[in-house]
Formats: C-alpha cells, sequence, structure tokens
C-alpha cells in the first residue's frame, strides 16, 4: 500500500471524516435534495440510479428545463466533489483501521488481499467524479450530447455503486469479525 493511503489510516483521520460524513449525512445531503427537488419538481437524478441505460438519460434530462440542468452542473461543482471525498476517506480509514485491529494470520495471499482491502472506496470515489463529470456534461450539452457520453455515464455509475456498496459490505464484516475476537478473548467474570 502506498504511503498516501497509509496516512489516511489513522484514528485522527478516521475520527475527522467520520464527523464530516454525518455533518453531510444530516445537513448537506438534505439541504441539496431539498434544493434540487425544488429545481426539477421531482424530477430523478442519475447518480442515484444503480442501473440505467443511455436511453434513460437522455429522457430524464429532456424532462430538465434548462434552469435545472445548470442547477444540476452547479451543484456537481458545489456539493459533488467533496461528498465522494468524505465517504471515501471514511470508508479508506475505517476499513483500514479495522483490519489492522485483526491479528493477521494466514499466507501472503491472504495478507495481500487484506492490505488492498482499504483501495476499494477510492475506486468508488474515482468513478463517482467520472460519473458527475460524465452526466454533468450530458447536462450542459443537451440536446446534441454525444452518444459515447451517455453510454459512458451508466457504466460509471454502476460501478460507482458496485465499488460503494461492496465497500459498505466489506467494511460491516470486517468489523463484526473484529468484534467477535474482541469478545472471543475477552474473559466473561
Amino acid at each position: 500500500m502506498n504511503s498516501f493511503i497509509k496516512r489516511l489510516i489513522n484514528w485522527k483521520v478516521c475520527l475527522l471524516f467520520s464527523g464530516l460524513f454525518l455533518l453531510f449525512l444530516l445537513i448537506v445531503l438534505p439541504s441539496e435534495s431539498s434544493k434540487s427537488e425544488l429545481l426539477t419538481g421531482g424530477l430523478a437524478s442519475p447518480d442515484t440510479e444503480f442501473f440505467y441505460s443511455a436511453e434513460f438519460l437522455e429522457d430524464l434530462v429532456s424532462g430538465y428545463s434548462p434552469e435545472a440542468r445548470e442547477e444540476y452542473v452547479i451543484s456537481k461543482i458545489r456539493f459533488d466533489i467533496l461528498w465522494p471525498l468524505v465517504y471515501g476517506i471514511w470508508l479508506t480509514s475505517g476499513i483500514g483501521l479495522t483490519i489492522k485491529g485483526i491479528k493477521r494470520t494466514g499466507g501472503l495471499w491472504e495478507k495481500t488481499i487484506m492490505n488492498r482491502l482499504p483501495l476499494l472506496p477510492l475506486f468508488a470515489v474515482v468513478f463517482d467524479l467520472l460519473e458527475n463529470i460524465a452526466v454533468s456534461i450530458v447536462m450542459r450539452t443537451y440536446p446534441d450530447t454525444p452518444m459515447e457520453i451517455l453510454g459512458v455515464a451508466p457504466i460509471f455509475s454502476m460501478l460507482k455503486w458496485i465499488a460503494l456498496m461492496g465497500s459498505i459490505l466489506i467494511g460491516a464484516v470486517l468489523l463484526l469479525y473484529y468484534i467477535i475476537r474482541i469478545l472471543k478473548r475477552t474473559p466473561i467474570d
């Protein structure tokens, strides 16, 4: 694992990004959602969909007013650059700290896999940012959007959700495993 990732895996970073994650969940996300709902009249947002087609994206964007498309792009700049970084660093540090807490056993192969698991949330961040760029290009160029952009946006969305859900699942399983190991070592009096 490179030194940048190793620096993310410590208690200070984990606590800081846990706080930022909660701040985003409780304040920033609801505020952004309200703004979006007002501008789009409740139309769906492509970045909340797991799987969709290029045709679905084009149909969805056609329902947005020019003002709503502009606001979508602005919100990606204002908000959706920070949000992926917050959840990505939070998950990376949490998974990394959990792995550090687990007494490593087994062969080199298992250790190599365990050392690579904290990288998975960063893939979610990269695909989220690529999705934001692609969908923003769609919003900005509609109705003359190149088919290539319409085609890659859904792929980035799906890869983002796979990496993000995989990260959450891996983090939860590792944490549960760590807690069980602690409970087994703790004598009951």
